[in-house]
């Protein structure tokens, strides 16, 4: 199970950037199809949302602040 504890604590913004650079990674990989559908309504944007929340807690273990 993901920590998502400081995740949810980050600004929209942050957390856009995180999901937007793991869906483009799986698109470039060839795990998620690029569509005309919104993100989230691809097929695979979970996985992509998982893996968002874990570089994201990779790159911050204590926390988004802003003076980052």
């Amino acid at each position: 199970m993901i920590d998502e504890t400081h995740w949810e604590n980050a600004p929209d913004r942050v957390q856009d950037k995180f999901i937007e650079s793991a869906f483009l990674d799986l698109v470039d990989r060839g795990f998620i199809p690029l569509m005309d559908e919104p993100m989230e309504e691809t097929p695979g944007f979970e996985t992509a949302y998982e893996m968002a929340i874990e570089r994201f807690n990779e790159k911050y273990p204590n926390g988004f602040f802003e003076n980052e």
